[in-house]
């Protein structure tokens, strides 16, 4: 079942038919601009049954809340820094490791990043 524009729609209990289209091997997309338009529409505790019981997530740009959400649903890894200091005498380097959000705001995906995206869809589209 594909949902365009899904806050558009009204659907009462829609959170039981994704997950009993699930249980019967059929796949749900749904569509929005933004998160924002889903909380609005289906109010706030609803719209977060209706994200949370998404499997897969596909976003372009988002800002705001939208962005501030994907970004700590997608989590952090480790991320290894380089830094240069440069000074009158010397210049040094340094590189070190922390945990950092995988996608930040206005990051885009490189090609290799989309094409592993389509190959994860076509993999839920044949379940």
């Amino acid at each position: 079942m594909i949902f365009d524009e899904f806050p558009t729609i009204f659907f009462n209990d829609i959170d039981t038919l994704i997950a009993t289209a699930r249980s019967n091997k059929v796949a749900t997309s749904l569509a929005m601009q933004d998160f924002s338009q889903l909380k609005k529409d289906y109010g706030g505790e609803q719209a977060d049954v209706i994200m949370n019981i998404c499997g897969n997530i596909i976003s372009g740009q988002v800002m705001g809340d939208t962005s501030k959400m994907l970004a700590e649903r997608f989590g952090k890894i480790m991320q290894v820094k380089d830094s240069v200091t440069v000074n009158r005498n010397d210049t040094s380097f340094n590189k070190s490791t922390q945990m950092d959000f995988q996608f930040h705001n206005l990051k885009l995906l490189l090609c290799h990043q989309v094409n592993f995206l389509e190959w994860l869809l076509m993999i839920q589209m044949k379940k």
